[in-house]
């Protein structure tokens, strides 16, 4: 009963924060909460990372990985054609 409540919220809210209003809403919303709460954020962010040094550094090894994995398999270059 809870999963589907789950699932069918999570639905509702994409649905929802997917429309060009609401997404415009939310993002000048954001825009201004990471303006008024820019040095505590970053505090957060900075204090999170040393916490988790060796967490964030393993997952980004195996993410880097997939991700040139993949990069390779459609053919993309390393090098960035419009610099």
């Amino acid at each position: 009963m809870m999963n589907e409540m789950t699932e069918r919220t999570k639905e509702y809210n994409k649905d929802y924060y997917s429309r060009p209003d609401v997404k415009e809403a939310h993002a000048k919303y954001m825009r201004e909460y990471y303006q008024k709460n820019k040095e505590k954020l970053l505090g957060k962010q900075s204090e999170y990372y040393v916490e988790n040094k060796d967490k964030i550094k393993n997952y980004m090894k195996v993410y880097m990985r997939t991700y040139k994995k993949k990069k390779s398999d459609l053919g993309v270059d390393d090098v960035d054609p419009v610099s």
